[in-house]
């Protein structure tokens, strides 16, 4: 049986912890004891379910520190709710309480105060998605902008790989980054061998703001992705978990795993 002591919220959780550890609340336990720190609609429940932890010989003191530590979880379970929060893209249905893949990154890129670093896999009609964060980094120049890419050959495995990765830089500078200020554009150079062996492509799709704010998802930086595919990713509001996320990258970076794409910031 469900205990009416659990559907109290975490303050009236306390406020009747606090009675009971002062006596204001006590056997035989009474409504009327109660009618300043339990909600009305569920006083009578709350009532017996005292009443009935009262018979198997549990004192007041004993009871209110039962609901002071399940307060306690209650606040720790919200505070990780806050943090974690999933993104979606795919058809509404009832009960959803996800956040939109598309709507979040605007959020995510207007928000932004110091820095972003975002990875993706493909990118279509980038002008578009990422209009708003060069909007941001006008409005703001000491934001830093990051930004690693797969630079896949597309079934071209007959050109040079210099050749590849210039046509692709001078696409990227033209449909997806037209902006005059542009930033660090890193790639993986793995995508553009021709070797099975050694050939990998950059697959991560996650944004990081601030090194407070981590943004993982399934999504492509695409229209495709963000309105109409199935896609789940997960928003983290947590600063270490954010920074190591970056640190990932930046280690890439720093061991030449990763190179700066031609025509990009320095």
């Amino acid at each position: 049986m469900k205990s009416a002591l659990r559907s109290l919220s975490r303050v009236a959780m306390l406020d009747l912890s606090d009675s009971l550890a002062a006596g204001r609340v006590k056997p035989p336990y009474s409504t009327l004891q109660m009618s300043g720190c339990v909600p009305e609609q569920v006083v009578d429940h709350v009532a017996a379910d005292l009443a009935r932890m009262d018979a198997s010989g549990m004192k007041p003191v004993h009871i209110a520190e039962c609901l002071r530590l399940l307060a306690m979880e209650r606040e720790a379970s919200q505070q990780a709710e806050d943090r974690l929060q999933l993104v979606w893209t795919g058809p509404d249905v009832p009960g959803s309480t996800s956040r939109d893949t598309a709507v979040v990154m605007k959020e995510l890129f207007t928000g932004a105060r110091r820095s972003v670093f975002l990875s993706c896999f493909t990118v279509h009609r980038g002008s578009e998605i990422f209009a708003p964060l060069a909007e941001a980094a006008d409005r703001n120049p000491s934001l830093k902008v990051s930004l690693a890419v797969n630079v896949g050959r597309d079934g071209d495995f007959s050109a040079p790989e210099h050749q590849v990765l210039t046509r692709f830089a001078a696409r990227f500078w033209q449909y997806h980054w037209p902006w005059l200020k542009r930033p660090r554009v890193f790639y993986d150079p793995r995508a553009l061998s021709t070797d099975p062996g050694v050939c990998a492509s950059l697959h991560a799709k996650c944004i990081v703001i601030d090194d407070e704010i981590a943004f993982v998802t399934s999504a492509n930086f695409t229209e495709r992705a963000q309105e109409r595919n199935v896609e789940a990713g997960i928003l983290v509001r947590d600063g270490s978990f954010a920074r190591s996320l970056r640190n990932q990258f930046e280690s890439l970076i720093a061991a030449f795993r990763l190179q700066l794409l031609p025509g990009c910031a320095v």
